[in-house]
């Protein structure tokens, strides 16, 4: 299987904090204009996915477990799939106007599934998960292992619970879901 290539977003928390809306925009790439998109899917190995017929397979699951996915319900039907399913959790985002993190996760996913949206067909069905806290970490496993989720995407360095050894309760979690057949994807890249 080829590797499936994924961004993150590297600026710090409070730098970010200290930027206007429109600087904040102006940041946050746009991946409908990523010049450089075809030869990053050809690297990858997503032209041969592209090309292949798709008779026969399904549709893979994919969970994307982040702290805020902006204005999702915009990106319905263009840079992700139409019938995308956002769970908000129980706890509240404590930075509501933060960077829409989780959304470009998801559109970047999006797009190399897709071709950019020329591809539609081979969309994955994507389930936003809001994680902040351990509580909304714990509810996004159990929702992920009731729909069968094939693979989740977990963008997020944790600084605390997990001991750096493998033994915290973020990492029993997390075994917890690949004990249930999810394949777990670390990104990262803010530190």
């Amino acid at each position: 299987m080829r590797f499936i290539l994924l961004y993150t977003l590297m600026m710090s928390a409070p730098a970010w904090g200290a930027l206007s809306q429109a600087e904040r925009a102006n940041l946050v790439p746009d991946f409908q204009d990523l010049k450089n998109f075809s030869s990053l899917a050809k690297s990858s190995g997503f032209y041969s996915i592209y090309q292949s017929p798709r008779v026969g397979r399904r549709r893979i699951k994919v969970a994307i477990f982040d702290i805020n996915f902006g204005d999702y319900e915009k990106a319905r039907g263009k840079t992700l799939p139409a019938d995308v399913r956002y769970f908000p959790g129980v706890v509240e985002d404590p930075e509501p106007d933060a960077i829409p993190h989780g959304l470009k996760m998801a559109e970047t996913l999006y797009a190399f599934a897709t071709d950019q949206g020329r591809h539609r067909e081979l969309a994955p069905e994507i389930l936003l998960f809001t994680t902040n806290g351990i509580t909304n970490f714990r509810l996004a496993i159990d929702e992920s292992i009731r729909q069968k989720v094939d693979l989740i995407v977990y963008p997020i360095v944790r600084e605390f619970g997990n001991n750096f050894d493998g033994k915290g309760v973020f990492n029993t979690e997390v075994d917890r879901a690949i004990q249930s057949g999810i394949i777990w994807i670390n990104s990262v890249g803010n530190y």
